[in-house]
């Protein structure tokens, strides 16, 4: 509800009004266990709302955005509550387009109507299924045709909802994936930053963070389309989102770094799939994504999953480095760095799942099956201690939730090192390696049995 709302003259409206703010403030704050009473709260306030929307006016726009409201909150219940959101987002637009009456203008009203849309087509969005990725780009077409010729607004606010409809397209098309739907997406974004580069970005944080998206966004839609100049349109649409970001004041605050970090790792994913001539690119690449969220990454799980998954990238860079090295070069410095991204990146999964959090358990397993095989081509001697350091509870508490591919892998990596060092071991006779190597034998013999042991006392979980 805006300020005329709040200062309604008639007690009856003021305690409908009263109503739809608590339930729009609990909706704002994003509590999933009091979904139930948010709704409460928009039902109650609807109902009381309802007499005076019937008479038009100021009352039947609150009654449509209380409407928008409580669908959004339907969505938020994930695909349970696809089917009252869509209802309700149904409900709104019949409302709005009833009557001409709803705001203090047709280009609010017409902007208000657009706003349905394109919340119904996020919720299409979400639900990911390919015939209502469809549905949503209608949706987000609609939104598009009515704004496209409204003005600026107080704020730029038509303009940017444009930019929305434009955005949210180009990811419905580009989820389609179709080479036709790529292309479709690429001149959506082509459209949404000509809207954008009107804006103020330099006054407006938060316009420049939106041209920063569709920069980068644009630029993994490029990459998927595939074709001649596909690395270096790529790279460009990265570098454009580099340069509004970087140095700038976004960076203070979690979603800028969180946005910034994405432009990277995304940077470094396009180089790897390059490699080798590349590699050295995207491991910077990787290290700036891990840099820039350092200060935050334990903050909140989104900061956390792009830290983590900057950290997979570089062991990636590093492994095909270590590939490309001659029988006989010092490998210890890149070891060393990858298995420290490795380390680093199974402590900060477990800060999640100390706190009840279990989502990256997979990047944690493929975190541990990389430092095991890091360990097993490079420094086979010192596998049989990282392997039991994540598997085994007598050595950390942490073990004990170790997943199933985890314990897998462990097993694999040492049957591995073992079949190797075995060869190795009848080529080594009498040379001054042999005795290491019949150590590094016993002490992965023991590991292995240890596993043994582990899994048949407890079944890890999945």
């Amino acid at each position: 509800m805006d300020e005329s709302a709040a200062s309604a003259p008639n007690p009856k409206l003021a305690e409908a009004l009263a109503f739809l703010q608590a339930a729009e403030q609990s909706a704002a704050a994003g509590d999933p266990s009091r979904i139930a009473w948010t709704l409460q709260q928009f039902d109650e306030g609807l109902s009381r709302l309802r007499p005076f929307a019937e008479q038009g006016g100021e009352p039947l726009r609150w009654f449509s955005l209380a409407l928008l409201g409580r669908a959004n909150v339907h969505r938020s219940r994930g695909p349970e509550g696809l089917t009252d959101a869509l209802a309700g987002y149904d409900e709104a637009i019949r409302v709005i387009e009833a009557t001409s009456a709803t705001g203090p203008s047709e280009e609010v009203r017409r902007d208000d109507l657009a706003n349905v849309w394109l919340n119904r087509g996020l919720a299409l969005l979400a639900a990911a299924a390919p015939e209502k990725l469809t549905e949503a780009v209608k949706a987000f077409d609609t939104c598009i045709a009515l704004r496209r010729d409204l003005p600026a607004g107080p704020n730029h606010q038509f303009h940017f909802g444009l930019v929305a409809g434009w955005m949210n397209r180009a990811d419905a098309l580009t989820r389609i994936g179709t080479p036709e739907a790529l292309a479709d997406a690429l001149k959506s974004y082509d459209e949404a930053l000509a809207v954008l580069k009107t804006l103020p970005v330099d006054e407006n944080d938060w316009f420049r963070h939106r041209l920063a998206v569709a920069w980068m966004n644009r630029a993994i839609t490029r990459q998927a389309i595939g074709g001649e100049g596909t690395v270096a349109e790529t790279l460009a649409g990265f570098d454009e989102a580099v340069a509004l970001l970087k140095d700038h004041r976004l960076l203070e605050r979690p979603e800028g770094r969180h946005l910034y970090a994405c432009v990277w790792l995304n940077r470094a994913g396009l180089l790897l799939a390059q490699a080798p001539e590349r590699v050295a690119e995207a491991r910077e690449a990787a290290v700036a994504a891990r840099e820039i969220l350092r200060p935050m990454e334990r903050e909140q799980p989104g900061l956390t999953d792009v830290a983590l998954k900057a950290r997979h990238a570089l062991c990636r860079a590093l492994a095909t480095e270590l590939a490309a090295m001659p029988a006989g070069a010092d490998v210890r410095e890149k070891v060393g760095e990858a298995t420290d991204a490795v380390d680093e990146g199974l402590a900060l999964a477990r800060i999640w799942e100390d706190r009840g959090l279990t989502i990256f358990k997979p990047i944690e397993a493929e975190l541990f099956r990389f430092g095991a095989q890091i360990f097993q081509k490079h420094q086979p001697h010192f596998l049989a201690e990282f392997v039991l350091e994540n598997l085994d509870p007598e050595r950390s508490p942490a073990a004990a939730r170790a997943s199933a591919p985890m314990l897998q892998a462990g097993f694999e990596s040492i049957a591995r090192s073992l079949q190797e060092l075995q060869a190795r071991g009848f080529a080594e006779i009498g040379n001054p390696g042999m005795e290491r190597t019949l150590e590094t034998l016993k002490e992965l013999r023991a590991a292995e049995e240890r596993l043994r042991q582990i899994r048949t006392r407890a079944r890890p979980r999945a």
